[in-house]
């Protein structure tokens, strides 16, 4: 049988902590002091993170936990009770990316696009509340994005989910209040981090299809994508970060994990819209030459008014 920890031992969970983000900020906690719970959906996949935890001496447990699953997050929690007796913290990471002009991404698609990024967050934080509730405190860390607040090409249906994110996020804080001033809800918004997120990102279906309103765009969006995390910071900086408002007294609403992502969320809440569009078709120039191209090639026929209604989106 397990041994229970010590009662004093703050514990936490982490989802999807078995690479990137997660792993760090595993890594981080555990060195911090904190007892971690760290899940993901295999076992088989947590073997750098048991390497890096054992080397050290970390407290890092990892458990098998599917956020889109509710039996897999309902027999995370019991074991994490029997276990532990308790939860501090919960720090809902998993994410996917689903990359690709709006229209063409498939409903099966943005279906699991939101199972894990909106849906799963919310449905471990409701299983997590039963815990902390015991102890008559908690604390829930939500890893948004700047892209929360800001939409880029290709990148719609993640965007989307992470709006979502930050929406639920902001009700779930006001709601919580309810509960007392010992629990809290905060938001991590996150840059582009060099990790594997993009790697195993997944794409429009109709990528290649001769009948794609936007011609090879949704072939374009893997080195669209790729570019994003040239020259990137590692997840070590999103972990100090998350360790920090999982440690203070106040936590902030809303983090910022770097200049980055400050400069972006204040020129998307500033500019007009038609200006902050220049902007980002300034930093995708191969995009721009794709939509010209293709309006080149596809003249749309003249209104009544002598007016031209091209195809590049506004």
């Amino acid at each position: 049988m397990t041994a229970r920890y010590p009662e004093a031992r703050r514990v936490v969970l982490i989802t999807g902590a078995f690479s990137g983000i997660g792993q760090a900020i595993a890594l981080a906690m555990a060195e911090a002091g904190w007892l971690v719970y760290a899940s993901g959906r295999s076992l088989a996949k947590s073997g750098r993170l048991r390497v890096a935890a054992e080397a050290h001496g970390l407290p890092v447990r990892p458990i098998v936990m599917d956020v889109t699953d509710e039996q897999s997050i309902d027999a995370a929690m019991a074991r994490i009770r029997g276990e532990a007796g308790r939860l501090d913290a919960l720090v809902n990471n998993a994410g996917l990316a689903v990359h690709g002009a709006v229209t063409e991404i498939s409903n099966a698609q943005y279906r699991l696009q939101f199972d894990t990024n909106t849906i799963g967050p919310i449905a471990v934080s409701r299983a997590a509340l039963e815990i902390m509730r015991e102890a008559g405190h908690g604390r829930i860390i939500n890893i948004s994005s700047y892209m929360g607040k800001v939409s880029f090409p290709a990148s719609g249906a993640y965007a989307a989910s992470k709006h979502a994110l930050e929406a639920l996020s902001d009700a779930m804080r006001l709601e919580i209040r309810l509960a007392g001033p010992e629990y809290h809800v905060v938001l991590v918004q996150v840059p582009a981090i060099r990790t594997h997120l993009g790697d195993n990102a997944i794409y429009a279906e109709y990528g290649d299809s001769a009948h794609s309103l936007y011609g090879r765009f949704n072939a374009m969006a893997r080195d669209f994508v790729a570019q994003a995390y040239d020259g990137k910071p590692g997840p070590e900086i999103v972990a100090r970060v998350v360790l920090r408002a999982a440690e203070a007294a106040r936590p902030k609403p809303r983090y910022s994990v770097n200049l980055e992502s400050s400069v972006i969320l204040a020129l998307r809440r500033f500019l007009p819209d038609r200006a902050f569009d220049g902007l980002v078709l300034l930093r995708a120039p191969r995009l721009k030459r794709q939509i010209a191209a293709r309006k080149r090639a596809c003249p749309a026929p003249a209104d009544g008014m002598g007016v031209q209604h091209g195809d590049a989106p506004r």
